[in-house]
């Protein structure tokens, strides 16, 4: 069992989150920076986030950067604020700045991926494709579910639906060593990849499987 940003008790290895790729400590485990970067005061270790960009270079993928914040909602609710550029959509440019408080992977073809979010890994339909997805080789950890990284296809396109989501052209996802904090320090938001590619290793491609899942669930994916 293993516990997760989100208090839950999950049992990875039944999801296939122990299987192939290179599995990754928890930041926790990893170390923590005794002095974090003013830009980034996360709890990431120095290595870690070293690790991240060095990974993103490698698989290609276009990143941004920028200033993530939490603030509250009328509710009382703390939410994650991201500093979004006028025209991120159309990002090109592998540059990025490292020192910066939040990343996100453009995800589509200008990345060369596509993305299965999962955000209530308990529902009964995202267990069902979680095992279809077990061989997924770069798999992150958010506060709710997971991101599972594919190799890019355009059979399956940006939607958001029930408790699932596909995160592909025009679309982002958040990710290490991104991190965000309420006022009291709490974590409103943070990211860790469970899983990665080998060194020798690029993303793996969708399985059939999956895309016929999708559209059986909802003909929107």
């Amino acid at each position: 069992m293993y516990s997760s940003m989100s208090g839950l008790e999950y049992d990875l290895d039944a999801w296939g989150l122990g299987g192939s790729g290179k599995n990754v400590a928890s930041p926790a485990s990893s170390g923590v920076a005794e002095n974090p970067s003013k830009e980034n005061s996360s709890h990431y270790s120095r290595s870690t986030m070293s690790d991240a960009h060095a990974l993103y270079e490698r698989l290609g993928f276009v990143v941004m950067s920028g200033m993530m914040t939490a603030k509250q909602n009328k509710k009382g609710e703390w939410k994650k604020q991201f500093g979004f550029q006028s025209g991120w959509e159309k990002k090109t440019s592998k540059e990025y700045n490292k020192k910066a408080s939040g990343f996100a992977i453009l995800t589509g073809r200008s990345s060369g991926c596509s993305v299965i979010d999962i955000d209530d890994p308990e529902c009964e339909h995202n267990k069902e494709l979680m095992e279809l997805m077990s061989e997924c080789n770069l798999v992150a950890e958010t506060k709710h579910g997971f991101h599972y990284v594919f190799k890019y296809d355009d059979r399956i396109v940006q939607t958001t639906g029930d408790k699932l989501d596909v995160r592909n052209d025009g679309g982002c996802i958040f990710c290490e060593p991104s991190v965000c904090r309420d006022d009291k320090g709490n974590t409103v938001a943070e990211y860790h990849w469970n899983k990665q590619p080998f060194e020798d290793e690029g993303l793996i491609s969708l399985p059939d499987e999956v895309v016929e899942f999708l559209t059986k669930l909802d003909a929107r994916y």
